[in-house]
């Protein structure tokens, strides 16, 4: 009665250009969902920073480039990646190059 799909409809380009669609969509929606909160970032990690640096009421400069290179690397880590979004999309979109298309 339920027989197993054929390899032929089972790797049907119609499922590899929906997987690919999928695959590119996927990581579209994850760098708009990065971009969103790519502001918080710099005020975040500057104000965990803030914390770290002693209270004068004037700051040579000196003092003040010494602390920059701490502060990039607090706003270095809190922000988020693209690289796994970009390898969804990128691979969608090789999946999508070598799939034929749809005949009408």
């Amino acid at each position: 009665m339920n027989e197993p799909p054929s390899p032929k409809r089972l790797f049907s380009p119609q499922r590899f250009r929906l997987l690919g669609y999928s695959l590119v969509g996927a990581g579209f929606l994850w760098l708009c969902a990065s971009a969103f909160s790519l502001w918080k970032c710099p005020a975040s990690a500057t104000s965990q920073f803030a914390g770290t640096i002693p209270r004068h009421e004037t700051y040579t400069y000196s003092e003040v480039f010494a602390t920059l290179p701490g502060l990039r690397q607090c706003i270095e880590q809190e922000l988020p990646s693209v690289l796994l979004p970009a390898i969804l999309m990128l691979s969608g979109a090789l999946i999508l190059a070598r799939t034929p298309p749809t005949p009408r």
